[in-house]
């Protein structure tokens, strides 16, 4: 892990796209602004952890759960 120190304005690039800029440090928190390609998706570690174990439980639902979900959408 590369572990750098940076003031309030100051940036740090990442490859040729991306662009990471402090933007206020209050306490113990800091405020990044990040400029990314549309195309590359950037989230917060406790969404991205969230959203991968939500899906990971969906890939295991049960046969039952399938069929009732079958059976909402042909009602509709």
């Amino acid at each position: 892990m590369l572990v750098l120190t940076r003031q309030v304005d100051e940036q740090v690039l990442i490859g040729e796209n991306i662009t990471i800029t402090v933007v206020s440090v209050s306490g113990s928190q800091v405020r990044l602004g990040i400029e990314a390609p549309r195309s590359i998706p950037v989230h917060r570690r406790e969404v991205h952890d969230t959203v991968a174990a939500q899906n990971q439980q969906s890939s295991h639902s049960s046969p039952t759960a399938l069929r009732r979900l079958a059976a909402t959408r042909e009602r509709r």
